[in-house]
């Protein structure tokens, strides 16, 4: 029986325990990683430490929203022991298909009687990037509903704008946008291009996202997970020697606020000095 450890205090991670029984008083096969994105990295630098320098390092598989975990994962212990998935609005798993690890994995979860599908790393992640910034981190910082965005003419240009930014961006890593479960991603895209801002806002309005950033916000975590989402496209365009001012911006503010570099209450219920603080970025 493969040997498993479960790193989470999340439903994901509670609904992990009860299918597959992990046992943590053995060095792990595999570690499921079904936290934040920001708890990441102290998680695998424990797990390097505790890894003997004779032992065969875990397949680690990063269930996480965003890009970065993959790569934090790499940089501490090399490539390939990082696999790539995440868990749908549905219920169902995705995983990396273009691992060697992947058949297996997805073997051990579908006989604990959870649903499968498979896709590349690239797409998996840069998709759930695009699924998870909608009304995540506007919400987050003036503490408000995703409804009001789409609501709100003002809050939902900087909404459009971050999400076309983007978008932009994402393109030029050549990754696909896929479905992820329960989600149709390419088609949010679409809307992008396609029809005017008024609609796209009712269109998303109806496939509204959980606000996770502003519950870390309000649970006082002192950590977020907006460098992994706004961030990641800020990164990434700066890579490309390109700009994202908007998705850079929003991780900050996020950031600050969780960090408790920024008060939350300056920035609560306060769309202006949001609208004021983005148009310095731009």
């Amino acid at each position: 029986m493969t040997r498993i450890l479960i790193h989470g205090d999340t439903p994901l991670a509670d609904r992990l325990a009860a299918a597959l029984h992990p046992d943590a008083s053995q060095q792990p096969e595999v570690v499921l990683l079904a936290g934040h994105a920001w708890q990441t990295a102290s998680i695998v630098t424990e797990l390097r430490a505790a890894t003997p320098l004779d032992g065969v390092p875990p397949i680690i598989v990063s269930l996480q929203m965003g890009r970065g975990s993959r790569q934090t994962i790499d940089a501490l212990f090399g490539a390939g022991h990082a696999l790539v998935g995440l868990v749908g609005v549905d219920g169902r798993f995705l995983l990396a298909n273009d691992h060697p690890q992947s058949a297996s994995i997805a073997a051990m979860l579908t006989t604990a009687g959870f649903t499968v599908m498979t896709s590349r790393a690239e797409s998996i992640e840069w998709s759930s990037v695009f699924w998870g910034i909608q009304a995540n981190a506007i919400s987050a910082i003036l503490d408000i509903p995703p409804e009001q965005i789409y609501d709100d003419p003002a809050l939902f240009a900087i909404e459009h704008a971050q999400l076309v930014e983007a978008h932009s961006i994402i393109r030029q890593t050549g990754a696909k946008l896929i479905r992820l479960p329960g989600v149709n991603v390419p088609a949010m895209a679409r809307q992008l291009g396609w029809i005017p801002r008024r609609w796209v806002g009712r269109f998303l309005r109806n496939h509204p996202r959980p606000p996770s950033l502003r519950e870390e916000l309000a649970q006082k975590t002192g950590r977020s997970d907006a460098a992994y989402l706004n961030g990641a496209i800020a990164l990434h365009a700066d890579e490309l020697k390109l700009r994202a001012p908007i998705n850079h911006a929003l991780a900050l503010i996020v950031t600050d606020i969780a960090e408790g570099r920024a008060a939350w209450s300056q920035f609560q219920q306060n769309p202006a000095l949001l609208e004021a603080t983005i148009r310095l970025a731009r």
